[in-house]
């Protein structure tokens, strides 16, 4: 009679979460602290018109419905003006922690 080989269950991996701190929020403007490490995702979200700025730079990947991706590249200390975005993931798809400062106007 032939042993039967057990067969190990797969672990499914976690994936960590971005972690996003309001720091004001108004009737004019959301200011935000967001903190990426590797490998880390956002939930969905949809980014109104805003301003960002990279306390330490990395690597981001837009990931939208249906497949379409892109990155987009921080330094540290860059200061961006961004246009609204509609609902997407976003992955820190570099080797290092991603620390932004956004201030989102409403």
């Amino acid at each position: 009679m032939k042993k039967k080989k057990k067969v190990a269950k797969k672990k499914t991996a976690k994936v960590a979460k971005a972690v996003m701190n309001d720091i004001l929020v108004n009737d004019k403007v959301r200011v935000v602290e967001v903190v990426m490490k590797p490998g880390s995702e956002s939930d969905g979200v949809e980014l109104p018109v805003r301003v960002t700025r990279a306390l330490k730079g990395g690597t981001l990947t837009r990931i939208f419905p249906g497949g379409k991706s892109e990155k987009i590249k921080f330094k540290t200390g860059e200061v961006r003006f961004s246009d609204a975005v509609s609902t997407h993931v976003v992955k820190n798809s570099g080797r290092s922690t991603i620390h932004l400062y956004s201030v989102f106007l409403k």
